[in-house]
């Protein structure tokens, strides 16, 4: 991990004092910029403080509460089965606090929300109904391609709960320090491999797959649009109009 030191700090600082209250941090940016990634770090880093990390992809359930909530009884490892609560979808919620709550007791929860502007109406239930019913000290993260607007704004209540941390791409010296972490260390591969990704994490990683598997000298045209294709199929999601990203 490069490039990101001051929202690896942020982090650290969010779980040193367990008694603090949560609040929310606001992780957003364009597609393979490293939203996900730094969730990952983010995982990991929470071992070392005994926190409980649950990531909850919107693309990895169905956008109902019963689904939320039996997914992440899952990943609290819980032994709850659809057929024990489809009869009344507010039993799943309460355990699946109540479930928090008790994980709670032994350190810090971190409940993160990736992919999050696709998670369409659930977004109003989440933020009227569940967060608010969460352990004051849980640490909730919400990742996506833009920041919280709309009520999550114009609120109070809300506003001074959100730490909004926006992701850009990776400056000259941050793609240096990870390409001689890959190897890749003469000046001359690293200013072209620069002047291709201007630092835009996707790019520079796929770009440097491609480099270690060839000569970069040799790379042909083609193999370097199959690079950029990728990142524009990522790009291309961010268009809210379906005929404008066809067009695109």
């Amino acid at each position: 991990m490069v490039g990101r030191e001051k929202e690896i700090e942020l982090f650290h600082g969010r779980l040193a004092i367990p008694s603090q209250k949560g609040g929310i941090l606001n992780l957003y940016g364009t597609g393979g910029v490293g939203k996900s990634y730094l969730l990952d770090e983010y995982r990991r880093l929470s071992a070392s403080y005994n926190a409980k990390f649950l990531l909850l992809d919107s693309r990895d359930f169905a956008h109902h509460p019963l689904d939320l909530c039996l997914h992440l009884l899952r990943v609290l490892r819980s032994s709850v089965q659809k057929r024990d609560v489809s009869s009344d979808p507010g039993q799943a919620v309460e355990l699946c606090l109540n479930a928090i709550k008790e994980r709670s007791k032994d350190g810090r929860v971190i409940l993160a929300f990736d992919t999050f502007e696709e998670m369409g109406d659930m977004e109003y239930w989440l933020r009227e109904e569940f967060l608010p019913n969460l352990p004051p000290e849980t640490l909730i993260i919400i990742s996506g391609r833009y920041p919280l607007q709309g009520l999550w704004a114009s609120s109070p209540a809300w506003r001074q709960m959100i730490f909004r941390v926006p992701l850009s791409d990776l400056n000259y010296l941050s793609v240096k320090a990870y390409l001689e972490q890959m190897g890749i260390r003469q000046e001359e591969k690293t200013q072209l491999i620069w002047n291709k990704t201007k630092g835009h994490p996707l790019t520079l990683s796929l770009l440097v797959s491609t480099t270690l598997a060839h000569d970069f000298q040799k790379i042909s045209i083609s193999n370097s649009d199959d690079v950029f294709a990728q990142v524009v199929h990522a790009w291309l999601k961010e268009v809210p109009d379906d005929r404008l990203a066809r067009v695109g």
